[in-house]
C-alpha cells in the first residue's frame, strides 16, 4: 500500500487520545480489580481497607462457598436457558414478523403495520402482563419470560427496514422460480441479513 505521511499535528492529537484512553481504561479497570482483588483477601485486611490492586493474605473461601451453592448453579442453568432460547426464537420471530412489511403486498399491510406501532406507543402496563401470563399457565415458568419479551415492535420496525434494503428482484426471481414465502424467508433474506439479525 502506498505510504501516508502524517503530520505532526496529526502525531499529537494521537499520543493525546492514546493517554486519555489509556487514564479512561484505568479508571474502568480500578474498581473491577478492586473488586476481585477485595474477593480473595483476607477478611482482616478487608476490614482495614489495606487491599487495593491485588490481594493481600489470599484467602478464597468465598469462591468455595459460591460454587458449592446449588442454588447459583441453577439461576445460571435459567438464565443461559431464557437467554439463548429467548434470543433464537425472537430472531425468528422478528423475521416472521418483518417480512410481509417488506415484500408483502396484501390487503391490510397498513393495519397490520399499525398493529405492531401501536404495541410501541402504548403499554398495558406490568399488572395485565401478569394477569395475562397467569391466565395462560406461565406463572413461574420460563416461557413467561421468554414468551413476555419474544417480540419488539422497535426491533421488528429495524428488521423491516434492513429487509428493505434488499433488492426486491431476488425475491421476485425466487417466486418465478418456484419457492414459497417461507422458502424464501429462510433460504434466502435470513442469510442474507445476518448483520442486522447479529
Amino acid at each position: 500500500g502506498e505510504f501516508i505521511r502524517r503530520s505532526t499535528g496529526d502525531k499529537i492529537a494521537d499520543t493525546i487520545l492514546n493517554i486519555v484512553m489509556f487514564l479512561m481504561l484505568c479508571f474502568i479497570l480500578y474498581p473491577l480489580l478492586n473488586m476481585f482483588s477485595i474477593s480473595l483477601s483476607n477478611e482482616y485486611a478487608v476490614l482495614r481497607a489495606d487491599v487495593t490492586f491485588y490481594p493481600i493474605g489470599f484467602n478464597p473461601q468465598a469462591y468455595d462457598l459460591i460454587f458449592k451453592n446449588q442454588d447459583l448453579w441453577r439461576s445460571f442453568g435459567n438464565s443461559v436457558f431464557v437467554a439463548g432460547v429467548g434470543c433464537v426464537l425472537s430472531l425468528i420471530g422478528l423475521c416472521i414478523a418483518a417480512y410481509p412489511l417488506a415484500f408483502g403486498d396484501f390487503y391490510g399491510k397498513r393495519v397490520y403495520s399499525l398493529f405492531i406501532l401501536f404495541t410501541m406507543w402504548f403499554n398495558g402496563g406490568i399488572i395485565p402482563q401478569f394477569l395475562t401470563i397467569r391466565e395462560l399457565g406461565l406463572y413461574n415458568t420460563h416461557w413467561a419470560l421468554i414468551l413476555n419479551m419474544l417480540l419488539s415492535a422497535y426491533n421488528i420496525v429495524i428488521v423491516r427496514s434492513y429487509f428493505q434494503s434488499i433488492p426486491t428482484s431476488i425475491v421476485e426471481s425466487a417466486r418465478i422460480d418456484g419457492a414459497n414465502d417461507f422458502l424464501i424467508l429462510f433460504k434466502l433474506i435470513i442469510p442474507l441479513s445476518k448483520p442486522v439479525l447479529a
